[in-house]
């Protein structure tokens, strides 16, 4: 080491050399500190409090954990968790508790914040509390004594991070505060804080705002730093809306936050958002977007909580609303949930400022200011729920009571279901309603109900005698437009689980004589029939992933055909779709073979049939391929569809599909590949890589097309499709989500495994197609000529949709596009469409 060096360090170590001291201009200074975001004054007992800011200096704050002031810079979520970790070693009023882990394995925590005093009879309270829901268990309790059970849900989406920061702000100000009016919330309160339901959405916006932003903020709305890349931070690490999610339970953020739920069923649910408008909205919501079993008591409560809101948030300028905007008809969202379960959900959305500081009409908002509005709204909630803890706790009581009556005078007693033999289609529906505490049983015997004949080995029961009478009714039945009465709504109108799954199902009068053991959830077991085989062996083409056994077989280089035609083999008949193996002339001996397919038939839930007798040269059939696929990102594409389909190919069938930037790919690179996946995207008429598509088409290439992404194919002139332009504003408007049915040809490869025509699909858009002018060389779905199943649609919309196809195949030269209308893979539950989507991968090269 030189003697420069050596004084170097030395001068640096005394602070005679400084970078970014004193001894330059300084323009940046925190002006404020931790009170700035604490409330001062509380509505209580219906009385206004002053508090007097005492807290306890063994509670540390923010700061002295994390180095820095909340709104500084933004927390990730390693700074969220030491916060909590620190402030749990130093206070009695808290306790900490993992409720999940989520894709990138960040833990998901639930702090739970009450008096010392509570914290020692914790299970003793939640039992109690339990009891409740329980209408035989609840009559004796006495709810004078008891306490209000809340739950504060923050940051679902992953860039409105008030939420988040917000909470660290709470967990201070409960922890720490010495006074007796916040001492006198914990003696009468468990409050359940989720600081951040997308911890991987959180982290990613942090590190992006952070490395985005200067030490000057800039207030620009047009400025780098407030214009987030795609895909952003909303979603999670599979780019789903987690708040969409706790129907669906496809993630595990979201299973998560319905067990958080489930093993409190907190009376006030407070979800904590952000939006684009510069008002704070807070339910409730739109009162003519509200389900049909969300009572009018719920609302009313709802009410009288939001006054409190208002109350609080007026005097920091947030400009408070409610009533519009937002609303409570979809129940797979945090503020919606629990209010088909008892409980009274609020919804916060406060001006979203993008980065530290946005522009909103002339107005300007701060990220400070959100983190204060947001604490201070969340406290007035727990405060209105404090006020009113009696009425909750006996509305919650009265709930289950009601429920149960509602359940024993039903004229529908159960609801019975079959996947018909897919039973992996079954495990995945069980495994759902298992996620929201469902009972369901085996059925006992066989039964029919009206044509639908039902058999006892792959039947099931979901009685309506049970808790969440409610809940099943919401998940299960159908809406028919008479039972809308707004024609707009916030989300999708419909979501009904029967038809999602496509499950034969019936509604049945009495379940008496029908109830066998209770159904466990467990992933069907696969099997050769027949044992190992020296002639052939038969995929069953029905099961959801039998698929996966063609890929296991390809991956290791065995020649698999497919049936092109229906043939009989191992003494049953086959469809068509069924993959065909021989075992003389493949690369592994029959031992070998057999072992192969045994742990691909094991892990994948599929029948394979032996057939010692199989005579090759009578059965109709094309080579298989292993399925190359590249899937578009990037601007302009559905974010949502393709984390669906990124997540549905990774997850469940094994492919690991190569994700490219559709705006900046060079089409050459496309020989690597033979399926290209696009959704609602498309390129400019002038893009070089248009020419290059087409001829990586056109030399056997498989282009699925999604929604709007028709567009790409037409500019690429690979086909001419063209839509019905609507002749009336009726046709013209938006749809919500409305289920229609199709019929699918089976004896095309897009309908290979189908065992019905039947297949129901959710319509999210108002494409509808010339076929004229489009002129398909086949439509394999059509949407049925009485298409309405559930849903709001307007009657002109059905008219136009009737009998026009759903999904088309356009033959170009060796290759062909295949189009699909509308999202197969909605929110990764739509199983019943899954075999139809991955047929367009497996099978669309035999066009």
């Amino acid at each position: 080491m030189t003697k420069l060096v050596k004084k170097t360090i030395a001068l640096l170590a005394l602070g005679a050399i400084s970078f970014g001291g004193v001894a330059q201009p300084n323009f940046v200074s925190c002006e404020y500190d931790l009170s700035y975001f604490l409330p001062h004054t509380i509505q209580l007992n219906r009385a206004d409090v002053t508090l007097a800011g005492n807290y306890n200096s063994a509670i540390p704050t923010p700061k002295q954990v994390l180095g820095f002031e909340l709104g500084e810079q933004y927390c990730d979520w390693g700074d969220v968790l030491r916060y909590i970790n620190a402030v749990d070693a130093a206070s009695e009023r808290i306790s900490v508790r993992e409720i999940g882990r989520t894709h990138e394995r960040r833990s998901m925590v639930e702090v739970t914040i009450t008096s010392p005093a509570n914290h020692a009879n914790i299970e003793r309270i939640k039992a109690d509390h339990l009891r409740l829901t329980d209408a035989a268990l609840s009559a004796d309790l006495d709810i004078k004594s008891m306490p209000l059970v809340a739950d504060i849900t923050c940051s679902i989406h992953g860039n409105e991070v008030s939420g988040v920061h917000s909470a660290l702000v709470m967990l201070y100000m409960f922890a720490a505060s010495e006074d007796e009016a916040v001492k006198q919330m914990l003696d009468n309160m468990v409050l359940l804080l989720v600081p951040g339901s997308n911890p991987d959405g959180i982290n990613r916006f942090a590190s992006w705002s952070n490395s985005a932003s200067g030490e000057l903020l800039v207030c620009d709305n047009k400025a780098y730093e407030h214009n987030e890349p795609w895909p952003a931070s909303r979603t999670n690490h599979y780019l789903a809306d987690l708040n969409r999610d706790l129907l669906m339970c496809r993630h595990p953020e979201g299973r998560a936050v319905v067990g958080h739920y489930l093993n409190w069923h907190p009376n006030l649910v407070l979800d904590l958002h952000e939006q684009r408008r510069g008002m704070f909205f807070h339910s409730p919501g739109h009162p003519l977007r509200v389900h049909p079993y969300v009572t009018d008591e719920n609302q009313s409560l709802t009410g009288e909580i939001g006054a409190y809101v208002t109350k609080a948030l007026e005097p920091l300028g947030a400009d408070p609303y409610s009533k519009c905007d937002f609303d409570d008809l979809y129940i797979g969202k945090g503020a919606a949930y629990g209010d088909v379960q008892g409980s009274v959900c609020l919804l916060y959305e406060h001006p979203n400022t993008r980065t530290h500081i946005f522009t909103y009409k002339d107005k300007v908002r701060t990220f400070t200011e959100s983190i204060r509005s947001q604490a201070n709204a969340a406290v007035a909630g727990l405060c209105a729920g404090l006020d009113i803890r009696e009425k909750l706790l006996a509305y919650q009581r009265d709930f289950y009571r009601k429920s149960a009556a509602a359940a024993e005078e039903s004229a529908v007693q159960g609801f019975i279901f079959s996947a018909d033999g897919d039973d992996a289609r079954a495990f995945h529906l069980l495994e759902n309603l298992a996620t929201h505490q469902i009972e369901v049983y085996h059925l006992a015997k066989d039964t029919q109900v009206g044509k639908v004949a039902f058999a006892a080995e792959n039947s099931y029961i979901i009685p309506l005698k049970q808790k969440y009478y409610y809940k099943v009714k919401a998940m299960w039945e159908r809406l028919a437009i008479s039972d809308y009465k707004d024609d707009r709504f916030y989300d999708i109108s419909t979501w009904t689980y029967p038809l999602a799954y496509n499950v034969t199902h019936a509604e049945l009068n009495s379940t008496d004589g029908f109830l066998g053991q209770q159904a466990k959830v467990q992933f069907p077991q696969g099997c050769v029939v027949g044992g190992k085989s020296d002639k052939a062996y038969i995929i069953d083409a029905t099961a959801l992933y039998s698929h996966n056994i063609f890929r296991a077989l390809l991956k290791a280089g065995i020649k698999v055909d497919i049936a092109t035609e229906p043939f009989k083999a191992a003494g049953e008949k086959m469809g068509y779709g069924c993959g065909v193996v021989e075992v003389e002339g493949q690369p592994l001996d029959s031992d070998a073979l057999y072992a192969l397919l045994e742990k691909a038939v094991t892990e994948n839930g599929v029948r394979v049939y032996a057939d010692n007798k199989f005579k090759g040269e009578k059965v109709e059939t094309k080579a298989a391929r292993m399925p190359k696929v590249a899937l578009a990102v990037g601007n302009g594409v559905d974010t949502h569809n393709v984390g669906e389909i990124w997540q549905m190919l990774e997850q469940q069938f094994g492919i690991a599909p190569v994700r490219f930037r559709l705006d900046t790919f060079d089409g050459k690179w496309l020989s690597n590949y033979n399926t290209v996946i696009v959704s609602k995207a498309t390129l400019s008429n002038e893009h070089k890589a248009l020419a290059d598509l087409r001829k990586w088409v056109e030399e056997g290439g498989t282009l699925i097309t999604i929604g709007e992404a028709y567009r790409l194919s037409n500019r690429a002139q690979l086909t001419t499709v063209k839509k019905v332009v609507a002749d009336n504003e009726e046709a013209k408007g938006k749809i919500s989500g409305a289920i229609l049915a199709t019929t699918i040809d089976t004896t095309t490869p897009l309908g290979y495994g189908y065992t019905g025509g039947f297949l129901p699909l959710l319509k999210t858009t108002n494409i509808v197609y010339d076929e004229a002018a489009t002129a398909p060389t086949v439509v394999p779905v059509r949407y049925d000529a009485q298409p309405y199943l559930s849903g709001y649609i307007k009657q002109e919309q059905l008219n136009a949709i009737a009998s026009t196809p759903a999904a088309f195949v356009v033959k170009c030269g060796e290759g062909r596009v295949i189009h699909f209308a509308d999202n197969l893979t909605f929110r990764g539950y739509w199983h019943g469409a899954t075999k139809l989507f991955m047929n367009a991968i497996y099978f669309g090269h035999l066009y």
